[in-house]
Order: C-alpha cells, then sequence, then structure tokens
C-alpha cells in the first residue's frame, strides 16, 4: 500500500460526530412543517421530510424539539418526530488520478458514492480501468455502490464508469439528462437499463421510460446502431431537495438543467455534500464564462452557472472543500464566486492533454495562485510525464498514460480535516 501522510490534519473545532438526531415519525406520511418558534401561529419556514434528520439541539420545550433546520434553528412537534442515536463515524472523500478527467469517490459509516470516472488519455477498460483499479485497491471489501452520480456527458467525465455498473451492484444513478450520442455515455445509459438501475435526471419525470440514441458508427470496435434503451426512471432531480446518504450525511443539488444547451459544460451537476459538521462542493465543469474574462473581471458572467449559483443559493455555497470547476481552467472559478464559496480546501484534477487552438494545457496557473491565497491545493497532475513510467502507481505500472500516480484522501472526523497521499 503507497500510503503516507502529506499533510497532517487541519483541526478545527472537535465537534463530535455522535449526537442525537430529530427525523418525523412513521406517523408522518410526507412532511412536516418547522417552525422558526414553539408554535403554530406563525408560517412554516420549510418542509421536514419524511426520512430527513436534523441534530437536536433542545429538548426543554414542551411539546416541541429544537434543532438545526438547514443551517437556522427550528422547532418541530415532538408528536410527529422521534430521537435517534449516532455513533461516532468518519467520512472520507478520495480523488482518483484518472489522468486528464475527473472521479471522486465519498464513503461514510453507511453509504457510498462516486461523482464521475472519465479520462481524455487513459480510457482503458476492464482490468486496467484506472478506477476500478484504486476501488479494488483502496476499498477491497466494496460489493456495492449506493449513488453514482455523472456531472455530464463528456469522455473526461464518463468514459470509465460503465464498467463500474459491470463490477459493482448500483442503487441510484443521477444523470443531467442531456444526451451526448458518444461511447462512453451510451455505454453508461446502457449499463443502467441492463441492471434496472433507478434512474435520475434534471430533464425527465418520473414515468418516462427511453433514452434513445439515433447515430450509427462503430464503439469500440463493434456497429452501434439507432437504439432506444429503457431505463427505470426515479424522482426527477430538483434544487429544493436535501437528500439523505446516510448517518448524518446528505447532498443537495444546487443546479441541475438537461436542456440543449451551448456547452455540456452547462449541465453540470452541481453537488454540495453535508459530511458531518463539514460541507464538501462539487463542481464538475460548470463555468463562470470566458477564458478571456478571468484575469479582468472578478465577477462571473451573467448567464454563466456559477452567477447563477450565486443568485439562487450563495449560503448554500458555503463549503470547507472545494472540488473546483472545469479542471483549474480560467472558464471557471471567478474571484468572487471563490469569496462566496469560502473554502479552505481545493481540489484540482487534471491532467496533459492540450486543448484549443493554442494548446491549453489544464489548469491555468493564475487560476491556481488564486486558490493558494485562500487555502491549500490539491492536484492530481503533479508529475505527470514521469507518472507515464512509473512502476509504482495505481493500476497499470508503467504503461505510458498519466494517471495513478497523484491521488488523495481526505479524512472527515470530530478531529477536523486531514489529507493523506495514496
Amino acid at each position: 500500500m503507497r500510503l503516507y501522510i502529506l499533510l497532517i490534519t487541519f483541526l478545527t473545532s472537535a465537534t463530535l460526530f455522535a449526537e442525537t438526531l430529530v427525523t418525523p415519525s412513521e406517523r408522518v406520511k410526507d412532511y412536516l412543517n418547522a417552525r422558526s418558534t414553539p408554535s403554530t401561529l406563525l408560517p412554516a419556514i420549510g418542509k421536514f421530510n419524511k426520512g430527513d434528520t436534523a441534530p437536536l439541539v433542545s429538548d426543554e420545550t414542551p411539546n416541541w424539539y429544537k434543532n438545526k433546520f438547514k443551517g437556522q434553528s427550528a422547532f418541530v412537534s415532538k408528536s410527529w418526530t422521534v430521537l435517534k442515536e449516532t455513533s461516532d463515524g468518519k467520512y472520507t472523500i478520495d480523488v482518483i488520478d484518472v489522468g486528464t478527467g475527473l472521479s471522486i469517490f465519498v464513503k461514510g459509516p453507511d453509504f457510498s458514492m462516486l461523482y464521475d470516472a472519465g479520462s481524455n488519455d487513459d480510457k482503458s477498460k476492464g482490468e486496467d480501468n484506472r478506477v476500478l483499479a484504486f476501488l479494488a485497491e483502496y476499498n477491497p471489501d466494496l460489493t456495492k455502490i449506493n449513488h453514482v452520480i455523472l456531472s455530464h456527458p463528456h469522455t473526461d467525465h464518463v468514459e470509465l464508469m460503465p464498467d463500474i455498473f459491470r463490477n459493482y451492484k448500483v442503487d441510484e444513478a443521477w444523470d443531467s439528462g442531456a444526451i451526448n450520442d458518444i461511447c462512453g455515455y451510451r455505454d453508461f445509459i446502457e449499463q443502467i437499463s441492463d441492471n434496472k438501475v433507478k434512474y435520475h435526471t434534471a430533464r425527465h419525470q418520473a414515468g418516462n421510460d427511453i433514452v434513445s440514441f439515433k447515430k450509427e458508427g462503430r464503439c469500440y470496435g463493434k456497429e452501434k446502431t439507432r437504439f432506444d434503451f429503457p431505463l427505470k426512471f426515479a424522482a426527477q432531480i430538483t434544487t429544493d431537495k436535501v437528500i439523505a446518504l446516510g448517518q448524518n450525511a446528505s447532498m443537495q443539488f444546487l443546479y441541475a438543467n438537461g436542456d440543449k444547451l451551448h456547452s455540456y459544460n452547462d449541465n453540470s451537476l452541481v453537488v454540495s455534500l453535508t459530511l458531518g459538521d463539514k460541507k464538501v462542493l462539487i463542481m464538475g465543469d460548470a463555468e463562470s464564462g470566458s477564458r478571456n474574462g478571468w484575469l479582468s473581471n472578478s465577477s462571473p458572467e451573467t448567464s454563466s452557472v456559477e452567477a447563477q449559483l450565486i443568485d439562487c443559493c450563495s449560503i448554500d455555497l458555503a463549503a470547507d472543500i472545494l472540488v473546483v470547476g472545469h479542471h483549474g481552467s480560467f472558464t471557471s472559478s471567478r474571484r468572487d464566486f471563490l469569496g462566496v464559496v469560502d473554502a479552505e480546501h481545493f481540489v484540482v484534477s487534471s491532467g496533459p492533454k492540450t486543448y484549443g487552438k493554442n494548446k491549453v494545457t489544464l489548469p491555468d496557473e493564475d487560476v491556481i495562485t488564486e486558490l493558494e491565497k485562500r487555502g491549500v491545493v490539491y492536484r492530481t497532475d503533479i508529475d505527470d510525464d514521469a507518472c507515464k513510467l512509473a512502476t509504482n502507481k495505481v493500476g497499470n505500472d508503467a504503461d505510458k498514460k498519466p494517471g495513478g500516480c497523484s491521488n488523495y484522501r481526505v479524512e472527515i472526523s470530530n478531529q477536523g480535516i486531514s489529507v493523506q497521499s495514496l
């Protein structure tokens, strides 16, 4: 095991993960009201949905529990709720070096989640799949992944993902719904269909059951034809729901758009994770505007995803850890947006592939410099050239491809946040 401490624990307040939670009782069919005071005279401040949990603050008020509801104090009826105890736990966020691409694996005491699995330069399948190799080495007992999220249908985010369905039981898949008829995305949809996985998109309402591909050509040496894949659609992705992941852990989609847009990057599912008392924001390839605007303008362009996020949900953007948008490109991470997020730990997943006429390699160093002013940066592109021939990396050694050398594990526990290089 190539495990050593890169950066020892960043200590914050030692909040214990063991706590008492308030949750709706079995009497609740859908939701109950959360209120700002222990009274029904004032309007509700939100819906406490069945299955949700909130930390108990006090049980001293007759007939009411005081709890922490979406970051603010709230009261819920004791008659319609029950208390349950959590146990101490920790959460890990694995940043997998896939070369030019992104893959994030999150694990808690009672859940697991994979956000993206793709590469633009190491597209090996089966036992040579870099993500599979990582999961086998660092999570050898893993047999099921509860949630698989595809941010958007680009090769560097989806290409390695279909193998996940072939090797693990997946409970639910979350996809923007934007259809890109490339081999990796078609295979992704086919695996969801074959394995009858619960499928969520921002574009489809529950009840629809077909995703159609119309292009012909070849994929992985075989002919591809027009094909309709039957899918098991579940609830539509919306941005107003907090989705329970497990013990003291939840996720919320802050941006979800499955429409046909100018770029698939604009379809990126932006996810906020609550893990214990810490927040993680994962941006996919969500953007702030044109490359040439980053140095001259600190604000995101008006129609960009970052601008929309600031307008709709600036409070929910606050995070301790930011998985930086679009591999650290000038097209994302405007300074005003970073100020709202106010993170101290930054993950940048990138690789050696060049883009455009100017042969741009990400990340852009001015973006990295800005991030370093605000906190600590962890990059997967360190020594990519040397990594190609490394004889001690995750997955295929000396395969002449980047990836496998600069993996990180972020651990969240009652001691705070710590980061290790794997």
